[in-house]
């Protein structure tokens, strides 16, 4: 059986009394099932999840979609016999500002993590969260803005280009699309098959035909 490890709540932003510039993670997709991204390394290699960068790829579990809130949960607690490498990674999240909803430290690295904890500043909106040896860190994020993938990863450098990094891919649905133009414009390329990046002539086209026909079924002359 492997050993029960203690972990010591630092702080739950979830557990503070609600008011409205709290952050609210119950409006989150999956409240009570974060997203969890581990932070790993093999081979004196990084990665997310025990996978390195792929320039193209999106996992399920790393896809969302548009108009919804998801929680994350980073973790980086020295799995896998490499406790001794066990070093602050600061994640970033490319695309949008999140909330920094609960930390919790593992009882083996709670001696060193009372040394700086005073330091973690939490509050208000952030895009980069700094996760300490042996914690995990829950963020709540939202995606309201814009469709696509998007990084996210360690801005230690040599951490992300040895593979600390990741895509994330924020989907459209069709209701999200009647009310954000961005949207709008990613939709109708899929549909007109339009792949790459669209020229200007194909995204004004798209908000003339798109903003008149809500049922996308109109085409771009020939």
């Amino acid at each position: 059986m492997k050993p029960h490890r203690r972990r010591i709540l630092i702080r739950s932003a979830a557990a503070a009394p609600v008011d409205a510039a709290a952050p609210q993670p119950r409006v989150a997709v999956n409240f009570d099932r974060p997203k969890v991204s581990e932070l790993t390394m093999g081979m004196r290699v990084w990665g997310i999840n025990g996978v390195g960068f792929d320039m193209l790829g999106a996992s399920p579990l790393e896809t969302v979609k548009l108009g919804t809130h998801e929680v994350w949960e980073f973790r980086n607690e020295g799995r896998a016999g490499m406790v001794r490498m066990a070093m602050p990674h600061s994640m970033h999240v490319r695309g949008l500002q999140f909330r920094v909803i609960g930390r919790s430290v593992a009882s083996r690295f709670a001696r060193g993590h009372d040394k700086v904890k005073a330091g973690l500043v939490d509050k208000g909106w952030k895009d980069t969260v700094l996760v300490m040896p042996g914690e995990r860190v829950r963020i709540l994020l939202g995606f309201a803005d814009y469709p696509g993938p998007f990084l996210y990863h360690c801005h230690m450098l040599e951490h992300g280009d040895s593979g600390l990094m990741r895509n994330h891919l924020v989907m459209a649905t069709n209701a999200v699309e009647r009310d954000n133009p961005i949207a709008k414009i990613a939709g109708f390329a899929k549909r007109q098959r339009i792949t790459g990046t669209p020229t200007t002539m194909q995204l004004v086209a798209a908000v003339a035909i798109e903003g008149v026909c809500s049922n996308g079924a109109s085409r771009l002359p020939s």
